[in-house]
């Protein structure tokens, strides 16, 4: 088992890929190679399961149980990344919405970072 800093530092240096990826894949889905673009995708895939994986460790970490049990800032973090892990899926599908895309994704993660920093209660 790992320790909670282990886990920490796996979660955020695979957000930092995650979002490396999508970038590359927004600019490479208008002029990029079909095996580049295929290498930002495979690397987007790769980093979402393990920050899900990392993430799962983390809340494990944290005590926290049962998904009842769950607040609210964790369920919002959970569908913001989960809407990280389908923005590849709109990219590749309305290449049009690349420049919209290009500032959204960040938004995405500010708020996840928001939510974990300040943990809001609503």
């Amino acid at each position: 088992m790992l320790s909670y800093n282990a886990y920490k530092l796996i979660h955020l240096i695979f957000i930092l890929l995650l979002f490396f990826s999508l970038g590359a894949y927004l600019i490479l889905s208008r002029m990029g190679t079909l095996r580049a673009r295929r290498l930002a995708a495979i690397t987007h895939g790769i980093s979402t399961v393990i920050i899900l994986v990392s993430g799962f460790g983390l809340i494990a970490k944290l005590g926290i149980g049962s998904f009842e049990s769950w607040p609210a800032w964790l369920w919002v973090k959970l569908a913001v990344w989960l809407l990280l892990a389908l923005v590849m899926a709109v990219i590749k599908r309305v290449p049009s919405l690349t420049a919209v895309l290009w500032f959204v994704i960040p938004a995405l993660g500010a708020l996840a970072v928001f939510m974990v920093i300040y943990k809001p209660i609503f």
